[in-house]
């Protein structure tokens, strides 16, 4: 082989090298600038406890009253009951100050994805509407609003009615409670023991002491003692958030 020929042959490697680099070279730039606008991206991003449930489910946890609905919530939206987001609602309910009366409704609500999904045997909610249609509450039925159709509102008000009744322990209610939320409501609280205020001994002195179970739920979570609304020095009114003097 000439040395000529030679020459040329290094020229040619050398040249195709220099391409190679080039092009290793233009990769890594174009590589390096994706993942600086993708760390761009993910920071701005929310990638907090709350990144995995959409708005749309959050916003409906706030209006669920039965686990009936919190199982349908937590079916469409399964990442719910992820342990880092119900962390996160629990540790925000426990230090909201500013409506703190719906903090425990709000909790019982997390504590039952956590621990009562998918709720309770059928069995047991038929035992709950039998026990309930003897003394159904009023402010139950009145609480689920007029989304529900009438049928099923009157049903689980009955059934919500009768885990109450049934419950003569305080850890029976806490389980009442974390099935049927709505219970821990302060506007329902208010009605239950105005109804009971119409009720004849020895049975008020009974619902009473029921009362006073589900009361003692919010007392664990709020710190500070629990009236009924409409009560002097009890919980501040429904409509107007102000307390009775």
């Amino acid at each position: 082989m000439s040395v000529q020929r030679f020459a040329l042959i290094l020229i040619g490697f050398a040249a195709v090298l220099a391409v190679f680099v080039l092009l290793m070279r233009y990769r890594r730039q174009k590589a390096a600038v994706a993942l600086r606008a993708y760390k761009k991206d993910y920071e701005a991003a929310d990638h907090g406890p709350t990144a995995s449930v959409p708005p749309t489910a959050a916003k409906r946890l706030m209006s669920v009253d039965v686990h009936y609905q919190l199982r349908s919530l937590v079916d469409d939206f399964p990442s719910m009951r992820s342990p880092t987001y119900l962390d996160y609602v629990e540790d925000y309910w426990v230090n909201e100050r500013n409506r703190p009366e719906f903090n425990t409704y709000m909790i019982y609500k997390a504590r039952w994805m956590r621990h009562c999904y998918p709720g309770p045997p059928t069995e047991v909610c038929e035992l709950y509407q039998r026990t309930g249609r003897e003394r159904c509450f009023v402010s139950i039925e009145s609480g689920l609003g007029d989304a529900i159709q009438e049928e099923v509102a009157h049903r689980w008000a009955c059934e919500a009615s009768g885990a109450f009744l049934q419950a003569n322990t305080l850890d029976a209610m806490r389980v009442a409670g974390m099935n049927y939320p709505i219970l821990l409501r302060p506007a329902v609280q208010g009605g239950i023991d105005s109804q009971i205020e119409c009720v004849s001994e020895p049975e008020r002195t009974s619902l009473n002491q029921k009362l006073r179970l589900l009361q003692s739920l919010r007392e664990e979570i709020e710190g500070r003692a629990v009236k009924s609304w409409w009560r002097p020095g009890g919980d501040p009114d429904p409509v107007s958030g102000q307390r009775s003097s």
